[in-house]
């Protein structure tokens, strides 16, 4: 771990569960020939962002629940969390 940190310069590091999390959601999205054009770490939100394709994007929370573009706008209202496949 440290050696990731000193690698990233003190900079937030995604969790085991996002990383697992986004291995699994890379692994399913690529049996559909689906690009993944876009894995970016938001240093804000501590959300791993995915755009897949087009026009699905997926946000990983730090707990390893991941939502689609649609339930993270709606979560302004309810909270809605896909798991896992």
């Amino acid at each position: 771990m440290n050696i990731i940190c000193s690698a990233f310069g003190e900079k937030i590091i995604p969790t085991q569960a996002q990383l697992l999390q986004c291995y699994i959601l890379s692994c399913w999205v690529t049996r559909f020939y689906l690009p993944i054009n876009l894995i970016r770490l938001d240093e804000r939100s501590q959300n791993i962002f995915m755009l897949i394709g087009e026009d699905i994007e997926i946000e990983i929370k730090p707990s390893g629940e991941w939502l689609t573009k649609s339930e993270v706008r709606s979560q302004k209202s309810e909270v809605i969390f896909v798991t896992g496949i």
